[in-house]
């Protein structure tokens, strides 16, 4: 969800695991289906067709493929967190809590959102922020169109993503407040993947590095 997200989230999970061979990485069970309903117009109201059901077979999937934990690399389906959770026996890591976690060890205390519209109307990144005590920074209108544009219009149909633009928003949501920006759609993360900025944090890879230091506490299967 999408496909590309997907292979950078495994990205991801592979260079945050200390290896050195091939039999010391983590044994990982992924399924990209690119048939499950659309998130994004589910949630605002544009089509009836909910991928809920979808969700809780795939995360199924996995725990009898041999998952210990499951991770859910996108944050507009965390809207669905709670009822897919409770699915399946094995623990499913919220990459919400995760990013609450790291805020709160930085000791940031307002953090910029850039997501998709549902993201945003869910309003679940703003929730997480609110009850750690974390003031959340939401894009203008104009500013919702630019990051639309490039997920839906560029990453989305394999075009080159605007990033410069997606920057801009972020020095406005900085001067608005935010100590830092946070990239909460994983569509996003593929453009920012090998850039380094104090700007922002990608909550894809605050994802991956859960997965890692789960498996570092025993766990042996994702």
């Amino acid at each position: 969800m999408g496909p590309l997200a997907a292979a950078f989230f495994y990205r991801a999970v592979v260079e945050h695991t200390e290896a050195l061979s091939d039999q010391e990485h983590i044994i990982t069970y992924m399924i990209s289906d690119p048939t499950i309903p659309k998130r994004v117009e589910y949630i605002l109201g544009e089509n009836s067709e909910s991928p809920l059901g979808a969700l809780i077979k795939t995360a199924e999937k996995l725990e009898e493929m041999g998952a210990e934990i499951i991770a859910m690399p996108c944050v507009t389906a965390h809207f669905f967190y709670e009822k897919i959770s409770a699915s399946v026996s094995v623990p499913m890591i919220n990459m919400l809590d995760e990013t609450v976690r790291y805020l709160k060890i930085m000791r940031i205390n307002s953090a910029g959102i850039l997501a998709t519209r549902a993201t945003i109307k869910s309003a679940i990144v703003q929730t997480a922020l609110e009850k750690a005590g974390i003031e959340a920074i939401l894009p203008e209108e104009e500013e919702n169109e630019i990051i639309s544009r490039v997920i839906f219009e560029e990453i989305k149909k394999g075009k080159k993503a605007d990033t410069d633009s997606l920057l801009t928003v972020m020095d406005s949501m900085i001067q608005r407040g935010a100590g830092k920006c946070l990239i909460a759609c994983t569509d996003l993360s593929v453009c920012f993947y090998e850039r380094e900025d104090e700007r922002y944090v990608d909550m894809m890879k605050l994802l991956a590095q859960a997965c890692v230091e789960r498996v570092n506490g025993g766990v042996r299967n994702i």
